[in-house]
């Protein structure tokens, strides 16, 4: 029993210390994916902005 304990306690240290050497990297890619998402979502929005500007539906027709 204690051998074992003391394999899964060597294994739970390597695994948090592969974790916090890894953080940084982790916090790098999160914020990388935001600012994609961000930026697509904006290409998206402007894009469907344009469609609608340019169909004559969705325009508002003026009041003779």
């Amino acid at each position: 029993m204690p051998e074992s304990l003391t394999l899964l306690n060597r294994a739970l240290t390597a695994l948090s210390n592969w974790l916090q050497s890894t953080a940084g990297i982790w916090a790098i890619s999160a914020v990388s994916v935001a600012v994609v998402f961000l930026v697509v979502g904006m290409w998206i929005a402007r894009l469907l902005r344009r469609r609608a500007l340019r169909n004559p539906a969705t325009q508002y027709r003026r009041r003779v």
